[in-house]
């Protein structure tokens, strides 16, 4: 059977969190000879929204959720900037 994956991003959703996999849900089960999941990104968000989805994915096997921090992913990115700096820096003294 074929699968449709939907990707759907979260920031302080609270209110709306629920009511959006709702709707995705009776839009993706009326598609006939198609499995479906959804996956929610929560990004960062300090409200009830994170707990809201878990719940919701307990409940629905077709559902992840997915935490992404965009602040640790900005301060990995620094560092891995660094870090080749750094191996440029130590490469161009070496060669000359």
């Amino acid at each position: 059977m074929k699968k449709v994956s939907v990707v759907i991003p979260m920031y302080y959703e609270e209110e709306v969190a629920n009511e959006c996999y709702q709707r995705m849900k009776s839009v993706l089960t009326a598609i006939p000879n198609y499995e479906y999941e959804i996956v929610f990104i929560n990004d960062g968000s300090k409200d009830k929204t994170l707990e809201i989805l878990e719940e919701i994915a307990k409940e629905d096997k077709n559902v992840k959720v997915l935490v992404i921090n965009v602040l640790l992913q900005l301060a990995l990115s620094m560092l891995v900037v660094m870090l080749l700096l750094l191996l440029m820096l130590t490469c161009k003294i070496h060669l000359n």
